[in-house]
């Protein structure tokens, strides 16, 4: 089993003995596992089993650098079995995601599961492009976007751009003063938010499956997609460690070209799954 950072920490599985996987551990350093109690004591018996090597599926050896207690793998009722792990880093596989709360988990399995298909994304994005007519918006507008990854954040995005408005993506980090400055410096007419701001002079709009509904539900007139490539999409700001966050301009030309290098790589499908690690605010999580 590969697994990443905290993985233990997160199904609450005690370290028995040794070390858990450190950032060390990755790609072109030499190979470790973690073992389970129950792989230990088959293969190693009373003898430590910290620095001993395991070798399995003609890869390379690993060094056992820990032991964990055993845990369910992959039913509530299995009997214990030897379970090696090692870190994804080092050996990637299919990707799990796992999530520990500390209450009641029922409430965010809808959140985890939710999907959509691009028809539905189409669909929805068309609405809530019509929908931000409603608010008086002319092409060339600002919109400022603040929230972390989330479907509401793509349909929010590209029905700014669809709508021919520019879009401003904010990271939800930042102060309520540097929200501030970067709402007045841009311009921002209309801030899509996931947490209500204290900001006046602009109007606000909650950045969930709730608030985009109502908007989907407004007086609205037709969406005219912008006909100009070289017209202005998103205002993307620097985050500002060497001075005030600049805006960076980029046209809708800009947007297309890059979708079209990343094409030419041929490295994606139909069939291909893209896990989107990085904050969409961002450049790199924004072009992904």
């Amino acid at each position: 089993v590969s697994v990443g950072p905290r993985y233990f920490e997160t199904l609450a599985i005690p370290l028995l003995r040794g070390r858990e996987f450190a950032t060390a551990d990755r790609e072109g350093t030499p190979p470790v596992v973690i073992v389970n109690q129950t792989f230990a004591e088959t293969y190693f018996g009373p003898a430590n089993p910290l620095g001993q090597r395991v070798e399995t599926g003609g890869e390379a050896n690993a060094e056992v650098v820990g032991v964990v207690a055993n845990s369910k793998l992959d039913t509530i009722g299995e009997a214990p079995k030897s379970v090696l792990y090692y870190p994804f880093a080092q050996r990637p596989r299919r990707v799990t995601v796992i999530a520990r709360t500390a209450g009641d988990p029922a409430p965010m399995l809808p959140a985890v599961r939710r999907a959509m298909t691009w028809a539905e994304l189409d669909r929805r994005i068309d609405a809530v492009a019509a929908g931000l007519s409603a608010h008086g918006l002319v092409a060339g507008h600002r919109i400022a976007l603040v929230g972390p990854n989330s479907i509401e954040f793509v349909v929010a995005y590209f029905a700014t751009l669809r709508a021919g408005y520019v879009a401003v993506p904010i990271n939800p980090q930042s102060t309520a003063t540097e929200l501030r400055a970067m709402i007045n410096d841009s311009g921002a007419r209309v801030l899509f938010t996931a947490a209500a701001q204290p900001l006046e002079g602009v109007h606000q709009i909650d950045l969930t499956f709730r608030g985009l509904d109502e908007l989907c539900n407004a007086a609205a007139q037709p969406v005219s997609s912008p006909k100009d490539p070289e017209a202005l999409a998103v205002l993307l700001y620097t985050a500002g460690t060497s001075g005030e966050p600049k805006a960076a301009m980029l046209s809708h030309r800009a947007l297309l070209n890059h979708l079209d290098s990343v094409a030419s790589f041929e490295i994606l499908n139909r069939e291909s799954v893209v896990l989107a690690m990085l904050p969409l605010f961002h450049v790199f999580g924004l072009n992904a």
